[in-house]
């Protein structure tokens, strides 16, 4: 769906797009399963170097994801209530 340009035009036409950037080097450590376009670490670097750019780009808030989950849950709340609070009519 990222790669499809009408897709994300619909999507945040519709919605707000977050992008959650964790550093692809963690998750190429992580133990990834039942991921089809992940089949090696290798995969999960190529399609992070591809992409990155393209989440940039149609990202309306951007998160990213460097301590618990807790800090990060906060921080995407506190980031969506200002994107709406930027674009109230």
């Amino acid at each position: 769906m990222i790669k499809n340009p009408m897709a994300m035009t619909r999507l945040r036409r519709n919605g707000v797009v977050v992008f959650l950037d964790k550093d692809y080097r963690k998750i190429m450590a992580s133990d990834i399963r039942n991921r089809p376009l992940i089949q090696s670490p290798a995969d999960v670097e190529r399609l992070a170097l591809e992409r990155h750019p393209i989440y940039e780009r149609y990202a309306d808030v951007k998160v990213e994801i460097t301590g618990r989950h807790e800090e990060t849950t906060k921080e995407i709340e506190a980031k969506i209530h200002a994107y709406f609070d930027r674009h109230r009519p």
